[in-house]
C-alpha cells in the first residue's frame, strides 16, 4: 500500500522487532532526535509524504493551533482547521505541496487558525527532502511566528507615510510664509520677517514632537514660544491652558498666531517696554460653552489703530476664525491690546474630551 510504503523500515524505528509503534509514521532514532530539538526550538516543523500527507509535527505546532498529534497525523496537510477561515487557503496549500513534490521549494507569511479562535502569522516555508538520486522522498514544512515584526512593520509604514504627509504639509506652510511675507513685507526687512515666523514653526513644530504622541499641551507651546520674549521675568507673561493635548497641525497653526501676537506686541505693544505683561488664556468647551482663545495686553505704550492691516494680522484673524469656527474680535483700548475668539475648535484637541464636553 501507499501508506505502507512511506513507513521506515523496521530496523529504522529505533523499536524492537514486533514491538507496537503506537504510529501510523514510525521514525527512525535520527528523525526522532531532530524533532526532539525542534521541539526545543521556537520553531514549528512538520514532515509530510510527497503526497502531502502529514507523517510528524512538532509539539509546538500543535501547541499554536491547539489540536492533538493523532487528530493531524494521516491527514493531508490542506485539510486542516488551521486553514479553515479562508476557503482559498487550502488550494493554495495543496498547490505548494505539488510544487514540493517536483522538487520546488516556497516561502511566504501566512495567517493560521490558532487556539481560541485567534489568528497568528507564521513564516511558512514548504521544501522537498531528496535523496540523491533527485528523487523527493518526504517534505519538511516549516514556520516560525512573524505576528510582532508584521505588525512592527505596518506601524512603520503607517508611520512613514504619516510623517510624509506632515512634511508636505510642513513645506506647503512654510511655501506660504515666503510668499506672503514677499507680499508684504518692506524689502529690507522680508527675509528677518520670513527668518522669524521660520524659527516660530521651527520651535512649534519640536514642541509638538517632544512626546511619543507627538502631541503637546498649550501651555508648554506657549512657553517655548513667548519665553525669549520676556527674558527671566516671570511677571511679564501669563499663560493659562487645559490639560488636554492639542492636534499636530492645528497647534503648530495656533504657534504661529502666537508668534505673530508677540512679535507685534514687542514692535508696537506690552513688550516694547520693562513694565508691559501679556497674559494668554486658552479654555477648553465645557458645559455647552465653546473653547475660548485670549490674549491680553498691559502696561505698554498707549495704543493706537493701525492704518493698515498687515500680514500678521490677517494671518491671525484668518487661522484663528478657521480654528475656533468663529469670528475673531480685536480690540485696541488705550491701556492695552486685546484680541479674543470663542467657538467650538472641533479640531483644536486631540482626544475628543474638549468636544465631547461641549455637547449640551
Amino acid at each position: 500500500m501507499e501508506r505502507e510504503a512511506c513507513m521506515a523500515k523496521e530496523g529504522q524505528t529505533g523499536l524492537e522487532p514486533g514491538e507496537p509503534s503506537g504510529n501510523l509514521f514510525p521514525i527512525s532514532a535520527a528523525d526522532e532526535r531532530l524533532l526532539e530539538v525542534l521541539d526545543r526550538s521556537v520553531a514549528f516543523a512538520a514532515l509530510m509524504t510527497p503526497e502531502g500527507v502529514l507523517t510528524q509535527i512538532s509539539q509546538h505546532a500543535l501547541a499554536l493551533t491547539g489540536v492533538q498529534r493523532d487528530e493531524v497525523v494521516g491527514r493531508p496537510v490542506w485539510d486542516m482547521v488551521w486553514w479553515a477561515y479562508d476557503p482559498a487557503l487550502p488550494r493554495r496549500i495543496r498547490a505548494t505541496v505539488v510544487d514540493a513534490a517536483q522538487g520546488r521549494a516556497s516561502r511566504f507569511d501566512v495567517k493560521v487558525q490558532a487556539a481560541g479562535g485567534r489568528r497568528t502569522i507564521i513564516d511558512l516555508q514548504i521544501s522537498p527532502r531528496l535523496v540523491a538520486t533527485g528523487e523527493v522522498v518526504e517534505i519538511v514544512a516549516s514556520a516560525v511566528d512573524v505576528s510582532e515584526r508584521v505588525l512592527a512593520q505596518r506601524r512603520l509604514e503607517q508611520l512613514l507615510g504619516d510623517m510624509g504627509h506632515r512634511m508636505k504639509n510642513f513645506l506647503t506652510l512654510v511655501r506660504a510664509l515666503a510668499r506672503t511675507t514677499e507680499r508684504t513685507a518692506r524689502s529690507e526687512g522680508a527675509f528677518r520677517e520670513f527668518s522669524g515666523r521660520l524659527d516660530a514653526l521651527t520651535i512649534a513644530h519640536d514642541a509638538l514632537d517632544d512626546t511619543s504622541t507627538a502631541e503637546a499641551y498649550f501651555e508648554q507651546l506657549a512657553h517655548r514660544l513667548l519665553r525669549p520674549y520676556t527674558g527671566a521675568d516671570s511677571k511679564r507673561l501669563v499663560i493659562s491652558g487645559p490639560p488636554l493635548p492639542l492636534r499636530q497641525n492645528e497647534g503648530r497653526m495656533l504657534a504661529l498666531c502666537l508668534y505673530e501676537l508677540a512679535t507685534n506686541a514687542v514692535k508696537h505693544g506690552a513688550l516694547s517696554t520693562l513694565q508691559g505683561r501679556v497674559s494668554v488664556t486658552l479654555t477648553a468647551p465645557h458645559d455647552g460653552m465653546g473653547a475660548m482663545f485670549l490674549w491680553e495686553e498691559q502696561g505698554g505704550p498707549l495704543v493706537r489703530p493701525p492704518t493698515r492691516q498687515g500680514f500678521g494680522s490677517e494671518f491671525v484673524a484668518s487661522v484663528l476664525g478657521g480654528i475656533f469656527d468663529a469670528e475673531v474680535r480685536t480690540e485696541y483700548a488705550p491701556q492695552g491690546f486685546r484680541l479674543s475668539v470663542s467657538g467650538p475648535a472641533r479640531l483644536l484637541f486631540s482626544d475628543g474630551l474638549a468636544l465631547q464636553s461641549a455637547q449640551p
